[in-house]
């Protein structure tokens, strides 16, 4: 089962950027000046379908436009990296590297792990497994980031092409980024305040605000002893390598002076409305077009749909044993059911039929002790404690047979 969904129906491309630093940020980054550029983004990490989607449709503008194609590797994080969770037995959750820890940008590459493949495994979902190994083994670089990013890349490939990428944390070293740290050095006061009035007009979102008092916050991280806090005005002269941005500002950074269009998820679209409001009304900057891109992709049999219908089949089968423990689970009665109604039926005094009809309910009662009863009553209980796991629409691409991926590549 496969659910697209795009927004607008008909993206829009702008020329190559007009703005100021555009050229130089996009020669800082390593890509042409003059070609159109379309882009997506996100963390280092094995792709599920949904994300799989924002690569497709960049393909496909790219294709149409002549593009030069941009994966944002958001390398800012500072959790695990080789995680890997896959659909045997109840779940299992493998674990692909021996890493370190530390910022994504800076740790250093992990080793790969041998494959030791979990026992429950579906003959296709083990294939899966072995081709996320496989993409890990054939992943180099000198920092986890880049080992993650090219493992990423080999599992991208086959269904969205090759891009070039451009790293999160380099952007506040290139000129757009040198740019906003002098505007919030010169006016944090004016960024916080337009930065918050924009948040506060998407309540929904659940973006926190930012300090708008003392030593104003900022929508940067910067780096303390491995981990990640929110900055603010004081570090600005003291951070240095150690500022990075944060979403919001990733985003504004690239969709101004590196890319002409950007391929969002569901999230990332909602959020950069924020983003376009308060870049736009702090320092005049005009974000390129944007638009969304996702689906929805369910394990063979795995829909919400089919597994309620699983389910209630076996809740009736259940049912049905419990009633007519002989019968099978079958909608036909048993010989020995029809054989005590026409008993209870038959019989000559009200006595005598609930006498038959009191035999009749001991033998159901100790039938319903049998190994096959049991079994059903564990079959429902199953069905129901395993429906959130197996209707999870994040799994890793490579776990889903190749004709449904190839079907979503097609459905753009």
């Amino acid at each position: 089962m496969c659910e697209i969904r795009r927004s607008p129906d008909h993206p829009v491309v702008q020329p190559v950027s007009t703005h100021p630093l555009a050229a130089v940020t996009r020669r800082f980054c390593g890509l042409p000046a003059t070609q159109p550029i379309v882009a997506t983004g996100h963390q280092p990490v094995l792709p599920h379908p949904g994300i799989l989607a924002k690569y497709i449709m960049v393909n496909r503008l790219a294709s149409t436009h002549a593009a030069c194609m941009v994966n944002a590797v958001v390398d800012t994080g500072t959790g695990p990296l080789g995680h890997f969770d896959v659909p045997c037995g109840g779940g299992h959750t493998l674990n692909m590297l021996d890493e370190g820890t530390g910022l994504w940008a800076t740790r250093d590459a992990a080793r790969v792990r041998p494959l030791q493949m979990p026992a429950g495994c579906a003959a296709s979902i083990e294939q899966g497994i072995q081709e996320v190994s496989a993409a890990w083994l054939q992943s180099k670089g000198e920092t986890a980031a880049h080992q993650a990013a090219a493992a990423q890349a080999t599992v991208i490939r086959p269904w969205a092409g090759s891009f070039h990428n451009v790293w999160a944390s380099q952007l506040l070293a290139a000129p757009i980024g040198v740019a906003v740290l002098h505007a919030m050095r010169d006016d944090p006061a004016g960024c916080v305040a337009l930065y918050n009035e924009a948040v506060e007009a998407h309540p929904g979102l659940g973006v926190k605000l930012l300090r708008a008092s003392g030593d104003f916050e900022l929508p940067l991280w910067v780096v303390s002893n491995g981990s990640l806090q929110t900055a603010t005005a004081q570090d600005l002269d003291v951070g240095g390598a150690n500022l990075l941005p944060k979403a919001l500002l990733t985003t504004a950074l690239l969709r101004v002076a590196v890319v002409d269009h950007f391929v969002h998820g569901i999230g990332g679209y909602a959020y950069d409305e924020i983003m376009e409001q308060w870049i736009s009304r702090w320092l005049g900057w005009t974000p390129c077009p944007m638009s969304l891109a996702t689906a929805t992709v369910y394990l063979p049999g795995c829909s919400p749909a089919e597994l309620d219908l699983e389910t209630q089949r076996r809740v009736l089968k259940l049912r049905r044993l419990q009633h007519d423990p002989l019968g099978a689970g079958k909608v036909a009665l048993s010989p020995s059911k029809a054989a005590t109604l026409e008993r209870i039926k038959a019989a000559g005094s009200a006595s005598a039929r609930a006498e038959a009809f009191a035999t009749f309910h001991h033998d159901r009662q100790q039938a319903q002790e049998a190994a096959e009863v049991a079994k059903a009553l564990c079959d429902v209980k199953a069905s129901r404690a395993a429906r959130a796991s197996r209707a999870r629409r994040d799994w890793a691409c490579p776990l889903y047979p190749r004709q449904m991926l190839e079907s979503l590549a097609n459905a753009f």
